[in-house]
């Protein structure tokens, strides 16, 4: 006997989904399909918002770079202003002549070199026991050669009753301290004998180049 037989009952229509489970698998999908789009739109969102806060940081660099080069520029003008004032304070209280002057800036200086030696101003010999030898050529010696460069005052010191004028140089190719110190104003007609060129300054360009001549022709001789 078939057990199918005994109860009387089609397998498909049995098995077969009922409408509950239809709109459950309905509902389903629907929620596949809603949070695909949900998470799209948040996607999209997301990426404006990247773009935005992208835009947002490059325009703040961007201002960040303009507001640093307006206070630059502010400092430079401060300082400009400062300084004109200050040149002008020191113009009306000593006169022009005190504040530029000249200086005797001492500069050891190469002569000519000449086609005994190389690039170095090395000469090769070979001694009497056959050793390679180098020494320095004879063009190679230096000479401290004297040539007037300009300096302005930058502040006034009084010293136990005594006033020191502080020079700097008006160009200058490195920052050096020792450049900025007290100068003794020497004035036409002074003995050129008695004047330190290391803490002495000249009142005009010209008398300066006088004392160069005059302090290069004593270094030649030497």
């Amino acid at each position: 006997m078939n057990f199918a037989d005994v109860f009387d009952f089609d397998d498909d229509e049995y098995f077969e989904c009922s409408e509950f489970d239809r709109q459950i698998d309905e509902f389903k999908q629907a929620l596949i399909v809603n949070a695909r789009e949900e998470i799209k739109d948040k996607i999209v969102a997301l990426e404006e918002e990247v773009k935005s806060l992208r835009m947002f940081r490059d325009d703040r660099k961007m201002y960040l770079e303009k507001l640093a080069a307006a206070e630059r520029r502010a400092v430079l003008a401060e300082t400009e202003a400062q300084k004109k004032y200050k040149d002008a304070r020191l113009k009306e209280l000593l006169g022009d002549n005190l504040v530029t002057t000249w200086e005797a800036k001492g500069e050891w200086v190469q002569g000519p070199k000449c086609d005994l030696c190389d690039e170095k101003r090395l000469r090769h010999f070979i001694t009497p026991c056959g050793r390679k030898m180098t020494e320095s050529c004879t063009c190679a010696k230096s000479t401290l050669v004297y040539k007037p460069r300009e300096l302005m005052l930058d502040r006034i010191h009084e010293w136990r009753g005594r006033m020191e004028l502080f020079y700097y140089p008006v160009k200058c190719n490195t920052e050096n301290e020792s450049d900025y110190r007290s100068r003794a104003v020497a004035r036409s007609g002074c003995d050129f004998e008695k004047i330190n060129p290391y803490d002495s300054s000249f009142e005009s360009e010209e008398l300066c180049e006088e004392y160069c001549d005059w302090k290069n022709k004593k270094e030649s001789c030497k």
